[in-house]
């Protein structure tokens, strides 16, 4: 690496090889010309990067330090004058800021306008309801904690809109990290259950209705009372009228039971045979709203694209090259499992429509039939747990009343001892537990004992993969990826999609198209935005944009009175 240095040229080193590198004088300090940090935000008092800028600084008086960083937030977040310390830690004197509504940033990119359009899905009644439970558990979450902990908290940090954000975990930790020993048990429960309900919110808009019930009934699982989860372990959200209304709402959306259900005119169809179902169920499988929206989009993006071929043709004929553009479809979702989750619907749907069925059907037939495997596997996990746990009992009652006797100090047998808040009132949340424990445990058994007589055939076709495998062309795909940061970037310049559908709103990947319509505005590109209309999706949105703003206007102030 010596050689490399004293060779010169732009080179790209992480912080941990050059400080070993500048403190054993592998480099040569004076010949430095500059240094260029990238996520400046990331620098702290104890970082490497400090470091290295200091030992820079002190040996090479002549040389630049220039840092970048795309979070504004980052230099609010704590401590008196962040800016002003984030300047010192990087040896720099001056501060730039480019917000989006800068007037020459906002000239530059409204130029080349991409062509949007927003698209708008309301949830569904049961979605809506759901939503609205979780949002009522995270208040009684947040009072809870308010109650006994106004002192350590900012109790303004503490709203219903910051808890939205992975962020929030992180700061009632900090807040809390330095009485952490003189907190509650109570409290410490609750600010897990606080990140348990924030992923349900995620997962009500992303997940499929049958992974979403699978979910929910893993937590009650869990939360069951048994010899080794004591009632004060127990998260108090189940207990409410909120929570009980999550649980029924989010079943209510697979199936529902024919026996205490009445009928009534469902207009969904699914491809799952009755005869594969336990008795008295009937499947529902509610298609989330965003899943038709987006074939309608696709079929609008086909006949656009069909328009445009005798179009394309014609002026191919005249003899202008068009080999550099393409019908490519670009499709960002949140995370990977969303990824494969819409790779198998779209893959589906036209069968699915085909034999006169909804486009979801054979997806959410395959996700029902897995749920029901997994359920009569639960069933045979917790009664071997229960037969162990009655087992190691039964030791315990026989090896007591062999002794017969107590020791000095310690309690007769005979003699009842008062429990704190072992009252009716204190001891009625527990049969609320037991029996939601106690419903899934029949309910799986149930399932369980069908799944013994009947049986699922999962066999392969390989006559209909050799018919559908085969190259396709690079010119006509269906991308389906998960946003990545700075790796969408390569992304859109080494695709050029026509076509964006951004499924999931996120903020940065809209600024990442704006900067890439810039750079290629002889592209053609069209933008189709999706977002739930009076959802917490739409409202983390706004909220992201409204706290980029009110950062960059902090930072504008902070600036302006620095020295």
């Amino acid at each position: 690496r010596s050689e490399l240095y004293v060779s010169g040229g732009i080179l790209s080193i992480t912080s941990r090889i050059l400080i070993i590198d500048l403190l054993q004088k592998r480099i040569p300090t004076y010949l430095i010309t500059g240094i260029l940090v990238m996520h400046a935000e990331r620098v702290n008092e104890t970082s490497t990067e400090a470091f290295i800028l200091r030992i820079f600084k002190e040996e090479n008086k002549e040389g630049f330090i220039k840092a970048f960083s795309d979070s504004p937030e980052s230099f609010i977040s704590s401590g008196l004058s962040p800016l002003q310390t984030a300047l010192q830690l990087l040896q720099l004197r001056k501060v730039f800021l480019y917000p989006r509504f800068h007037v020459m940033i906002r000239d530059c990119l409204e130029q080349r306008k991409a062509d949007v359009t927003e698209l708008y899905q309301p949830l569904s009644p049961s979605m809506d309801e759901i939503q609205q439970a979780i949002t009522e558990c995270i208040e009684a979450c947040l009072s809870e904690i308010k109650k006994g902990n106004g002192n350590w908290l900012n109790v303004d940090d503490l709203s219903v809109e910051n808890s939205f954000f992975r962020s929030f975990d992180v700061l009632i930790k900090q807040q809390l990290e330095p009485v952490w020993h003189r907190v509650s048990s109570k409290t410490k429960l609750i600010v897990n259950d606080l990140t348990t309900l924030r992923k349900l919110l995620e997962y009500l808009v992303s997940y499929d209705c049958v992974s979403f019930n699978s979910f929910l009934e893993t937590i009650i699982t869990s939360q069951t009372p048994t010899s080794a989860l004591s009632q004060q372990q127990q998260s108090p959200w189940l207990s409410l009228d909120a929570g009980n209304t999550i649980f029924s709402v989010a079943k209510r959306r697979v199936f529902v039971r024919t026996s205490t259900t009445i009928p009534t005119d469902n207009t969904q169809k699914n491809s799952y045979p009755t005869s594969k179902l336990p008795p008295g169920i009937q499947p529902v499988l509610e298609e989330l709203p965003k899943w038709n929206l987006l074939a309608e989009i696709l079929q609008e993006i086909e006949s656009d694209i069909t328009s445009h071929a005798t179009e394309t043709s014609r002026t191919s004929s005249e003899g202008e090259d068009l080999s550099h553009l393409n019908n490519t479809i670009l499709i960002m979702m949140e995370n990977e499992r969303e990824c494969s989750q819409l790779r198998e619907y779209l893959s589906t749907m036209h069968i699915a429509e085909r034999q006169g069925l909804d486009k979801g059907s054979i997806m959410l037939g395959r996700l029902l039939k897995n749920y029901f495997k997994w359920k009569s596997g639960m069933s045979k996990v917790s009664k071997n747990l229960f037969n162990e746990n009655g087992k190691e009992r039964s030791k315990e009652v026989n090896s007591n009343s062999e002794r017969g006797t107590f020791q000095r100090g310690q309690q007769p047998p005979n003699k009842r001892r008062r429990i704190r808040g072992g009252s009716n009132t204190a001891a009625s949340v527990v049969p609320t537990r037991k029996s939601k424990a106690k419903l899934l445990e029949e309910e799986a058994q149930e399932i369980a004992n069908f799944s013994s007589t009947s049986c699922y055939d999962d066999e392969f076709d390989v006559e209909a993969f050799s018919t559908y495998f085969g190259l396709l062309d690079l010119r006509d795909l269906i991308i389906i990826r998960p946003i990545s940061g700075e790796e969408d970037d390569r992304v859109l310049q080494s695709i050029k999609p026509k076509y964006i559908i951004i499924y999931h709103p996120d903020q940065a990947f809209v600024r990442r198209v704006e900067v890439y319509r810039t750079f290629y505005p002889d592209l053609p590109c069209k933008v189709f935005f999706m977002m739930y209309e009076n959802s917490i999706e739409e409202q983390k949105y706004l909220s992201v944009i409204r706290k980029e703003k009110d950062a960059f206007e902090k930072l504008i102030r902070e600036k302006s009175v620095n020295i």
